[in-house]
């Protein structure tokens, strides 16, 4: 069980054919996840990692690191502070 004060975290990237995947298997076609072009027309770098991809991982570090490999959740609160780019690496604290 965790304490307060103690963490865990977990680092990743999403690879082009993840992006692919969540595209055709979610149905979204959000410009700024698969056309370049329009993404940088709204200020972005390139096209932005689907927050769904990321949310993959939270489920990963909960289901397995928080405490182990038995860890469940009720609530989760996700803040976005910057765009995730693929081949980026994020960590999840």
């Amino acid at each position: 069980m965790f304490k307060e004060g103690q963490f865990s975290e977990f680092s990743f990237s999403i690879s082009a054919e993840e992006m692919t995947w969540f595209s055709k298997n979610s149905g979204d076609k959000s410009h700024i996840h698969v056309n370049d072009t329009i993404a940088r027309q709204m200020g972005f770098d390139d096209v932005i990692v689907y927050g769904g991809l990321m949310l993959l991982r939270v489920s990963r570090m909960v289901g397995e690191c928080l405490p182990g490999k038995y860890g469940v959740s009720a609530k989760w609160e996700i803040e976005y502070k910057n765009p995730l780019y693929v081949g980026e690496e994020a960590t999840i604290r």
